[in-house]
């Protein structure tokens, strides 16, 4: 069956074929995760077009006897030129991209749609630092679309809430955020120290809305504790390397 679609999309990465053909990996809230041939030399109207984290209306070619898809036409709505001009951000667009790749848009595509285009949309808009924090509440709230988000309000061991007694760790055996009281029974093994205010950020970011929960303000200790723990956390999500994480390892 062949047939003419278009639908809404961003560019999440492009691969080079043959001498001027290019496989472009995208997502959109109606297919999820797919790819699609860029046919075209050198100087095409698509090359400057299909782009990564380039989002826009895509019309598409689709040939399900062969399984393929081929971009016919692309209206590119943002182009989010400021991920391009600053290296940490460039590093940050590709782990999320990477993530989606590897992890998302199989099940609730809308969903993740709009996850990956928030941070994208955030990464292009605020200044380096605040690109920082913006990729550690992405991260929190992927771990959530998987289903893999530790609770970050109650004491994993007695259930206590964090609102009563103080966070001293996150225990990666017991996958859960552990209180002062229950602090003797994990006294090694894989522990990542975590104080209240980081907890309260997680909090934060999980309850109020993006716009809210982004004006929270985090000292570094707090942004490195996090930083820590969110990294490993994506990194066990994934099942496998995320090559973005290597190539940024100086930077992100």
């Amino acid at each position: 069956m062949e047939r003419n679609i278009t639908n809404t999309v961003i560019v999440l990465s492009l691969r080079a074929v043959g001498e001027s053909s290019r496989l472009a990996t995208c997502i959109s809230p109606e297919r999820g995760v797919f790819t699609a041939m860029v046919f075209g030399g050198r100087k095409g109207k698509l090359k400057s077009l299909v782009s990564p984290y380039h989002s826009g209306k895509m019309w598409l070619y689709v040939d399900s006897s062969k399984n393929s898809i081929k971009v016919q036409d692309f209206d590119v709505l943002e182009t989010r030129p400021s991920i391009r001009e600053n290296i940490y951000k460039t590093c940050a667009a590709a782990l999320g991209a990477e993530l989606v790749i590897k992890t998302g848009g199989v099940s609730e595509p809308e969903t993740m749609f709009y996850l990956i285009k928030g941070f994208l949309d955030g990464l292009n808009l605020v200044n380096e630092n605040s690109a920082k924090t913006g990729t550690l509440r992405f991260l929190w709230r992927y771990l959530e679309f998987m289903g893999l988000q530790p609770d970050c309000f109650f004491c994993s061991t007695c259930r206590t809430p964090f609102s009563k007694n103080s966070v001293r760790l996150y225990s990666a055996t017991e996958n859960g955020f552990i209180c002062n009281d229950c602090i003797a029974e994990f006294p090694s093994g894989f522990n990542f120290p975590i104080g209240d205010e980081a907890i309260h950020y997680l909090q934060k970011v999980t309850s109020l809305p993006p716009n809210q929960s982004r004006a929270t303000a985090l000292s570094q200790n707090s942004y490195n504790e996090l930083h820590q723990l969110l990294f490993f956390l994506i990194s066990q999500a994934a099942e496998s390397k995320l090559h973005s994480l290597e190539a940024g390892r100086d930077i992100l």
